[in-house]
């Protein structure tokens, strides 16, 4: 067993400091569709960081029951890890601003009451954890596209969880270099 924390240890250190870095490390966004800021920060060569602060739309429905939708504010991590890098680099595709796809753990929190629309989930807050593939694209123009999903576990007011599904779809501009 502790051959294998070793392994993993000597495995983890090479990953993060052992080649080149190619995401930044500092980026900020602003993005349209729901507003929002946000800020990524390069961790090691292929990981960052990533805060989000804005409003999200939310629609709830289903089979045989009615279409709720809403406006929350909501503040949002992600631990994002870039796999494709330097295939994209290799292929000779743009990785500036961190385009590349992405594994991410992400942990979200969002206003239990609704600015807009008619779904209010919660007495108080409504929080989110889990796993999602994403991939990003940043282009010269300073134009940003973000489209990501995954599954995950939703807390009410921490009285109950359930299985949720997320989508993210974001379109914005890089701020600075």
């Amino acid at each position: 067993m502790k051959n294998y924390l070793v392994l993993l240890f000597a495995l983890t250190f090479y990953t993060a400091f052992g080649q080149d870095n190619f995401v930044n490390k500092k980026l900020y966004k602003i993005n349209l569709l729901a507003p929002s800021i946000e800020s990524e920060l390069g961790l090691t060569n292929k990981t960052t960081l990533d805060f989000k602060l804005g409003t999200g739309l939310s629609i709830n429905g289903g089979t045989g029951r009615e279409t709720d939708w809403s406006f929350f504010p909501f503040a949002e991590v992600q631990y994002r890890y870039f796999y494709n890098l330097e295939k994209r680099a290799a292929k000779n595709k743009r990785t500036a601003n961190n385009s590349g796809n992405y594994l991410a753990l992400s942990t979200s929190i969002e206003s239990g009451k609704s600015m807009i629309g008619n779904a209010n989930y919660a007495e108080k807050y409504f929080a989110g954890i889990g796993p999602i593939w994403g991939m990003q694209r940043s282009y010269k123009s300073g134009f940003s596209l973000n489209l990501s999903g995954g599954l995950g576990l939703g807390f009410s007011d921490l009285s109950s969880a359930e299985f949720m599904t997320t989508i993210n779809f974001s379109l914005g501009w890089v701020i600075g270099k």
